[in-house]
């Protein structure tokens, strides 16, 4: 009942708070198998939520188990459908909790509903997939030793934000093809099954993802980043758009300057440093420069947005507050 109330009051809420959003591959989301949907975990407890709004599936979310002693927060989150899953630092006695979890998981798979797991375990901001957690890939193996002929399907999912920690940026989700899990489990040990399992979705994941392995890179990346989103600026709306040309273009991007050799990067720096000396001294910004000018219509588009925007600071506030003790 909550999750149907809250969801399209979030889905306003996120217009107003992102410039743009940014979906592709929703149609690789099945509607009638047992799914889990993979997603990377940059930001509080964001990505379910925009997941939950933009996908057509009713989602069910594993979080983190310590918060659950709360009793408002308990209420609340069986409403919008979370699951708590305990961790070793929550002490032995909350482990043991996990039982009742992994059953209520095999359940919710039995009836074909949606399970979001954020398999990196925690929340750091940058461009690339940490670690996978082989606890995600255990909790499909005990759903198929339970219903061996389960048809369970994983999903693969990026978010990909602009600037993550900034007020009206943009986000790229991007949904990758599906995963049958019988393949890795059928004629081989469990154990085995489970690290090929984690592995393919470590590589399917980073797929989906504006992806610089090496956080040295990230600065660099992130310059050449900037220059164009300045050259090539997205219309105001809609801002939903149905597509992956702007994850394209900075994954791309990102790419090609993480397999650049060494002395490359190094000469790239020192040109886009000297470049932005050169603005300095002209007294301009690398954002008054666009390739396409931009017309009147999109200035006053523009100035007409930030009521929105500030009613999206508003909406968003309460749910961004209470992301942040999820994770």
């Amino acid at each position: 009942m909550i999750y149907r109330i809250l969801r399209p009051i979030a889905r306003v809420a996120f217009k107003a708070n992102f410039r743009k959003i940014f979906v592709s591959g929703t149609e690789n989301i099945p509607s009638d198998k047992p799914v889990i949907l993979a997603v990377n975990h940059p930001t509080a407890f964001v990505e379910p939520c925009l997941l939950a709004c933009f996908q057509p599936n009713n989602l069910n979310f594993l979080v983190r188990g310590d918060i659950w002693s709360n009793p408002f927060y308990n209420k609340l989150m069986r409403g919008v459908h979370l699951i708590p899953i305990y961790r070793q630092k929550d002490g032995y006695e909350n482990l043991t909790k996990n039982y009742e979890t992994f059953k209520y998981c095999n359940l919710a798979l039995k009836d074909k509903k949606t399970i979001v797991v954020l398999p990196e375990g925690t929340t750091i901001q940058g461009k690339r997939l940490r670690p996978i957690k082989k606890g995600f890939a255990r909790i499909v193996a005990g759903a198929l030793e339970e219903y061996p002929d389960l048809d369970i399907q994983i999903v693969p999912v990026g978010a990909n934000y602009t600037y993550a920690n900034r007020k009206r940026s943009e986000v790229m989700i991007t949904i990758g093809e599906p995963i049958p899990v019988q393949n890795f489990f059928q004629g081989q040990h469990p154990n085995r099954a489970i690290l090929q399992l984690t592995n393919t979705i470590k590589e399917k994941m980073e797929a989906q993802l504006v992806n610089i392995p090496d956080e040295k890179d990230e600065p660099l990346v992130e310059s050449v980043l900037e220059m164009a989103r300045t050259q090539y600026p997205d219309k105001v709306v809609p801002i939903r758009e149905d597509s992956d040309r702007r994850f394209k273009m900075e994954s791309s991007i990102a790419n090609t300057i993480v397999n650049l050799p060494e002395e490359e990067k190094i000469a790239l720096e020192k040109k886009i440093a000297d470049y932005k000396a050169t603005l300095k001294e002209l007294g301009v910004e690398d954002t008054s420069l666009p390739l396409k000018k931009r017309s009147i219509g999109f200035k006053l588009a523009a100035l007409l947005l930030k009521i929105p925007a500030l009613a999206g600071f508003l909406l968003n506030y309460l749910p961004i507050s209470l992301a942040n003790n999820f994770t």
